[in-house]
């Protein structure tokens, strides 16, 4: 992922360690946010038709997810590489345009509200399909 052409992690230690944590720690701190926020916002729309995400559940399907890019203002693309028994068989992209007023971190988490709907959508579409 890059943010605003930097390599993400780069831009995480220099932009938002607030904290002036280690930068492993700080690294971390925002992968865990991300993908906890990632994890929730999906569930809420995927439980409601059958499906959930985990990383804790072995399953025959396998989704990996990553951004592709991002903004210092939350604008972020979303990519998605949906696996049976390690086939690729789908893959899902989503975008949210950005906002203004707050550090990126938050306004990630906050666009993701829309973006990670979206995907959600797009997921529950790919397993009806199969």
């Amino acid at each position: 992922m890059t943010i605003d052409k930097w390599m993400a992690r780069e831009y995480i230690i220099a932009h938002e360690n607030k904290n002036n944590l280690p930068p492993d720690d700080a690294w971390n701190l925002f992968t865990q946010k991300v993908e906890s926020a990632f994890i929730g916002i999906a569930n809420g729309k995927l439980i409601q038709n059958g499906y959930q995400l985990s990383n804790e559940t072995e399953s025959n399907y396998e989704l990996i997810i990553y951004f592709k890019n991002a903004d210092s203002d939350g604008e972020h693309t979303i990519l998605g590489e949906l696996y049976n028994n390690d086939t690729k068989i789908r893959e899902i992209k989503a975008h949210a345009n950005g906002d203004r007023w707050n550090d990126f971190s938050v306004l990630l988490i906050e666009r993701m509200e829309t973006s990670v709907n979206r995907f959600s959508k797009r997921l529950i579409k790919a397993f009806e399909e199969i």
